[in-house]
C-alpha cells in the first residue's frame, strides 16, 4: 500500500494521477494519431515480431493466429509491415538516461533522443526514442539497464512478415481493442502494487474482477483469473484469523470472574494473599502486583487477569478490579 501511495503521490504531483482512461498522455507522452494506419489480423500461430524488417533483426515478442496489429508502414518492395509495438514486446533503457523513483516503479528520462533498444545493449536495435522528463514504467532492472513496459507513441515500432498479416480494416478497430487492453493492463497494474493488508488486497481483487468480467479478451483477463484465485483462498484466510482475533479480544474484555474479596488465611499464603467467594465458596485464590486487593475487601467485584496456578481453586493474577 506504501508503494503505491508513494508512486501515485509522485505520479500526482509531477503530471495529475493517471487512471484507466487517461495513459499514456498523463504521463507525459502526447496522444499517438496513426493518421495512415490501419488494422491487420495475424493468420498464423506463433509469428515473430522483431526489432528490424528482417529474420537477422531481435524477436520482440510472439503473436498468435487472430491477433490485431496496428500496420504503420508498407512498401511494396519490402516483405514487411512496419507495426506499433505490441504491448508485450521487449523493451530497455540504460540507466544513465533514466532516474528511477523511490519505489522503483517508474522512471524519468533525462536527456533527449534517449534510444530503446530490443535487448540490453548498445549494440541492438534501436525501437525508438524518448526524450528529456518523459516517464516510463518499469518492469526491472537489469544490470545497466532497465526493462520497461512498451510506450504507444509513434516514434516506437517493431516488424512483422507481410505474409502472417492480413489487412482486416481501418485504424479504429485496433484502436478500440487497445483501448480496452490499456485499461486492463492499468487495473492490473494497480492491483499488483495493493495485494498488502486485507482491505488493500480486496481492492485488488476487485479490480481483477473487472478485468476478468469486463475485459475477458484481454491478454491480462489469465493473469487476472489466476491471482483471483488465490486472492480468494487468502481473503478467506485473513478473515478467518481476523474473526478469531476480534472473538480474542472480545472474550478479553470479559471480566475472568467475579465474587467477593476476603483475605486468605496464613496457612494458604503460598497459594494468594487473597481468596474470591461465591455463594459462600472459595472459586479463586488471588494475588496482585499491580491492584491493592486491601481496597476492595469484602465487596463484590468483578476481575480480569490470568491464571498463574492452575488447580482445583486455581490462582489469578489479577490485573484489574471494578466494583459490581
Amino acid at each position: 500500500m506504501k508503494k503505491f501511495i508513494l508512486g501515485a503521490c509522485i505520479l500526482f504531483c509531477c503530471f495529475g494521477l493517471c487512471r484507466a482512461d487517461d495513459y499514456p498522455e498523463c504521463l507525459g507522452l502526447a496522444k499517438p494519431q496513426y493518421l495512415n494506419a490501419y488494422t491487420g489480423i495475424i493468420a498464423a500461430d506463433s509469428v515473430n515480431i522483431r526489432s528490424g524488417p528482417g529474420v537477422t533483426f531481435e524477436i520482440l515478442c510472439q503473436l498468435d493466429k487472430g491477433d490485431l496489429v496496428l500496420v504503420l508502414e508498407e512498401k511494396e518492395t519490402s516483405p514487411w509491415y512496419k507495426i506499433r509495438l505490441p504491448r508485450h514486446s521487449k523493451a530497455f533503457v540504460h540507466k544513465e538516461f533514466a532516474q528511477m523513483d523511490k519505489d522503483g516503479l517508474y522512471a524519468t528520462i533525462t536527456a533527449d533522443s534517449v534510444n530503446i533498444r530490443a535487448e540490453q545493449g548498445t549494440n541492438f536495435n534501436i525501437l525508438g526514442q524518448l526524450n528529456k522528463k518523459e516517464v516510463v514504467e518499469l518492469i526491472s532492472v537489469n544490470g545497466d539497464w532497465y526493462q520497461i513496459y512498451p510506450l504507444t507513441n509513434e516514434t516506437v515500432s517493431a516488424w512483422v512478415n507481410k505474409k502472417y498479416v492480413k489487412k482486416k480494416s481501418g485504424k479504429d478497430l485496433y484502436l478500440e481493442q487497445d483501448e480496452k487492453f490499456q485499461k486492463a493492463y492499468n487495473l492490473l497494474h494497480q492491483a499488483r502494487i495493493f495485494e498488502e493488508d486485507l482491505e488493500d488486497i480486496k481492492s485488488a481483487l476487485e479490480k481483477y474482477e473487472i478485468i476478468a468480467q469486463d475485459l475477458p479478451e484481454s491478454p491480462q483477463a489469465k493473469i487476472a483469473l489466476a491471482r483471483i484465485d488465490v486472492l480468494k483462498l487468502q481473503v478467506e484466510a485473513e478473515e478467518k484469523e481476523k474473526e478469531e482475533q476480534e472473538k480474542e479480544l472480545a472474550l478479553a474484555a470479559l471480566p475472568l470472574a467475579q465474587g467477593k474479596i476476603i483475605k486468605m488465611g496464613k496457612f494458604w499464603r503460598d497459594k494468594g494473599t487473597h481468596k474470591l467467594i461465591q455463594n459462600g465458596k472459595t472459586v479463586y485464590f488471588l494475588k496482585s502486583d499491580t491492584v491493592n486487593l486491601n481496597d476492595f475487601l469484602d465487596l463484590s467485584v468483578q476481575i480480569w487477569g490470568k491464571i498463574i496456578k492452575p488447580g482445583k481453586i486455581s490462582t489469578i493474577e489479577v490485573e484489574q478490579i471494578e466494583l459490581n
